[in-house]
């Protein structure tokens, strides 16, 4: 009994170890080159599209458009060996800096990987408007001084009267 239990802890422990792991795409090319991808801008917002383009791929070839190494697309450029495509920024992108990617077979043989760089800033709170907060206290310390020295006064007065 003592065994399973340990074997169960072990593969436990191996399923966190690998949780989120995410393994490469293998791509089917030789050797690699890289370039710069031209993006219309490279700081963005969660949600915006962005214009992009990188040439020096095969003609008509189908690419892979990746962001953080993930695939996105695989379009097709045109008879130059263009790949020319809008890309919108995933709506639930963090802060912080990203990989956008356009790889693809490189004409005359191997893989181009044309990569940029996305800054995606943290979103700022909108700036608070100066208002008059509202009362939600209780009664103002002002008014109860006023009773209790006006209880105390009264006091004295009647201690006074019931002595005299």
């Amino acid at each position: 009994m003592r065994k399973v239990f340990v074997v169960l802890v072990i593969l436990a422990l191996l399923s966190l170890a690998t949780y989120g792991v995410v393994f490469a795409q293998t791509l089917p090319y030789g050797a690699v080159t890289t370039t710069t991808l031209s993006v219309s801008s490279t700081t963005v917002a969660p949600g915006q599209t962005i214009t992009c383009s990188a040439s020096g791929f095969s003609p008509n070839s189908k690419y892979s458009i990746l962001w953080d190494g993930v695939v996105m697309a695989d379009p097709f450029t045109d008879a130059s060996g263009v790949a020319t495509f809008s890309f919108t920024i995933p709506s639930n992108a963090s802060p912080g800096l990203h990989t956008l990617s356009a790889v693809g077979p490189k004409a005359g043989g191997g893989t181009l990987i044309a990569s940029s760089t996305i800054r995606v800033p943290a979103i700022a709170p909108p700036p608070m408007k100066a208002a008059v907060l509202p009362f939600t206290g209780g009664t103002p310390l002002w008014i109860l001084l006023i009773v209790g020295l006006v209880s105390v006064v009264g006091g004295f007065g009647l201690k006074i009267k019931a002595r005299g």
